[in-house]
């Protein structure tokens, strides 16, 4: 009763979220649009994005506004969740925003060399400025990764990307690495602040987050990196979940991918990843699949839990992802039918 009542206002506000995400039936008809315009016309219909895309002339819009403003929707569903929840579910969401910085200070590493890259926020920095500490404006005016380093001082990510800078040739991989590494350890190490089926299930969370992305990082790094193990094992999330380490080691030490898939097959994830290791999308998709069939269990097993709130931001980017991959095919002419075998 006590979950219930500690959980019952903000689950049901959840609820009444995911009510509104879009469904199968829904994305196949956006994939429908016959050009990019016409699908921003179609989502605007959706309450969800139509504040996103009214000030928006579609015929006019390009990738880099659309995943802007898609990237605003992200943080307004952030925000509602955040103004609704009580301190500790406040606590998670803090942590939870992890995600959004990180994301942030990638783009801004990688746009270094684009004019547009300080444009990217506009009115969802306003939002984003709310709950990070990160300076923004500094990090997107930034001219170079020194400059962007010295605008994270006084963050949590000012140490990290300054060990990186350390090395020799250091690139932007290495800085998207150092992020990464460093961000799940502080959040396995924060989840302790949390206890019982709160604790249990970000465990569970961040556990398989780091097992799968280890298993991915593993497999780019020997396939299109050509990188020696020794490389590798600097790459790797140092937490053990469900895979041991043994396990690891003999993933970075396979000779070949006959040999990755077999050593893979033998971990709880192996039947994920029967089919996938031909590319790199596919890698995402299936990781993608996993962390959803995740967030649907623990949801259903606890929705009066931190699980609701974790739950539906995961899904909230994951149709993100997909609207711009719709935008992106239907730019190229692909057909509906292919759009959405590729995005289901």
């Amino acid at each position: 009763m006590g979950k219930v009542l500690q959980y019952g206002a903000l689950t049901t506000k959840i609820r009444a979220m995911r009510g509104k995400l879009i469904t199968k039936t829904e994305y196949q008809k956006l994939a429908e649009a016959n050009s990019v315009s016409e699908f921003v016309e179609n989502l605007k219909k959706y309450e969800n994005y139509k504040e996103v895309f009214e000030d928006i002339e579609p015929e006019a819009i390009h990738r880099g506004e659309m995943e802007k403003l898609l990237t605003y929707s992200i943080y307004k569903d952030y925000s509602k969740i955040y103004r609704f929840a009580n301190m500790k579910q406040r606590n998670f969401l803090k942590l939870y925003f992890m995600k959004y910085e990180v994301s942030v200070i990638k783009r801004a590493i990688r746009g270094l060399n684009y004019e547009d890259s300080q444009s990217y926020f506009d009115k969802a920095e306003v939002i984003f400025t709310e709950y990070s500490d990160i300076d923004v404006s500094g990090v997107y005016n930034a001219s170079s990764i020194e400059d962007i380093i010295n605008a994270l001082k006084g963050t949590i990510y000012y140490e990290p990307l300054m060990k990186a800078s350390e090395y020799a040739g250091s690139s932007i991989f290495d800085y998207e690495m150092a992020l990464d590494v460093f961000s799940f350890k502080y959040l396995w190490k924060k989840r302790r602040q949390f206890k019982g089926r709160e604790l249990k299930s970000i465990t569970e969370f961040v556990g398989t987050d780091i097992d799968l992305l280890n298993v991915m990082w593993i497999y780019r790094a020997k396939k299109y990196y050509k990188l020696k193990s020794a490389k590798i094992y600097e790459l790797i999330i140092p937490v053990n979940f469900r895979l041991k380490n043994e396990q690891i080691k003999a993933l970075v030490e396979a000779a070949d991918d006959s040999e990755f898939m077999s050593v893979l097959e033998g971990t709880l994830f192996g039947k994920y990843f029967k089919e996938p290791l031909n590319s790199s999308d596919n890698l995402d998709k299936t990781y993608n699949q996993v962390i959803h069939k995740l967030s649907s269990k623990e949801f259903n097993l606890a929705p009066y839990s931190l699980a609701c709130v974790n739950t539906y931001l995961s899904e909230k980017s994951k149709e993100i992802l997909r609207l711009i991959k719709i935008a992106e095919s239907i730019r190229y002419g692909y057909r509906s039918d292919v759009i959405i075998a590729e995005i289901m």
